[in-house]
């Protein structure tokens, strides 16, 4: 598999959230379902409860979580099981798990999607506000959902974001001086040939035609290993830096080694708030023949 993704430079401030590129991930794809809370409450032998309207009962997973929009925003409550509660004026569906819903009625929701477990390369960027320069890693391994983001800064209610098994590796940290939108003087770097370029039309540019912008991942994944280059520039695993983890991984290898996963899955991006993304483009081996594709995808 050889990906192609175009990317901005987050635009949120501070510690940004990464980028996650998944591979053949085993992702199941939902429509966005956002629910009103319309009652809550215990049963004798099976947990806590809490009635939603506003979706269809065959738009729920039998299990899963959502996530609170008001008050306690992010809150996350996990359910177990769902089932139709009759009423006297009108139905709800109640979602049971095993605590008690931290919100109250009248609270909005929205049902989180099932994520799983996958091979998966991380893009981290973070920025230092007092001097404006951009450091930059990249991290391979398998996503866990049982890991906490290890990074996490707001606690686990807010965090979103998992983390990856231990035994991952990670490139050296690249850094630039300050942010660059393609026009002008290029930023001093740690790394010859290493550019992060803020993504889209340069701020200063008037012309709508002007060129575009933005950096080119490429990613190729061949068998247990992970190949990376970043603009043109390879992007090794740094040896120093993975024996440095809390679980130690000793790697001479220009490739980020990596378990294989199932033969077959789906190509997937989870990215966060100040993500931006220009284009993907995935290609394959042939594993049917029509007139129309030949295992090629291009989004845009």
């Amino acid at each position: 598999m050889l990906l192609t993704i175009n990317i901005g430079r987050p635009t949120e401030a501070g510690v940004y959230p990464p980028y996650d590129i998944l591979l053949n991930a085993p992702i199941d794809s939902y429509e966005n379902v956002y629910m009103k809370i319309v009652g809550k409450g215990s049963f004798a032998d099976t947990g806590h409860y809490v009635l939603v309207k506003g979706a269809h009962f065959r738009d729920l997973p039998p299990f899963g979580s959502i996530r609170l929009l008001t008050n306690d925003t992010n809150y996350i409550w996990s359910f177990t099981s769902k089932m139709l509660y009759p009423t006297v004026d009108d139905d709800a569906i109640a979602l049971v798990g095993d605590e008690e819903f931290a919100g109250t009625v009248g609270d909005l929701t929205e049902l989180l999607h099932q994520e799983y477990n996958s091979p998966c390369v991380r893009v981290e960027f973070t920025a230092d506000a007092v001097s404006g320069g951009i450091t930059t890693q990249f991290k391979v391994g398998t996503l866990d959902m049982d890991v906490g983001y290890e990074n996490d800064s707001v606690g686990t209610i807010d965090d979103a974001v998992r983390g990856l098994a231990p035994g991952y590796t990670v490139s050296e940290i690249y850094t630039q001086s300050e942010s660059y939108d393609g026009v002008g003087n290029l930023p001093d770097t740690n790394v010859d040939g290493w550019l992060v370029y803020d993504g889209g039309f340069p701020a200063s540019a008037t012309d709508p035609t002007s060129q575009e912008f933005w950096n080119e991942l490429e990613i190729m994944y061949r068998n247990d290993q992970i190949w990376i280059w970043w603009n043109g520039l390879l992007i090794p695993p740094s040896s120093a830096a993975s024996a440095a983890l809390a679980q130690s991984v000793s790697i001479n290898t220009p490739y980020f080694p990596i378990e294989e996963s199932a033969p077959f899955g789906k190509f997937g991006l989870r990215m966060w708030p100040g993500a931006v993304l220009r284009r993907a483009l995935i290609r394959t081996q042939n594993r049917s023949y029509s007139e129309y594709t030949r295992g090629q995808l291009e989004l845009a």
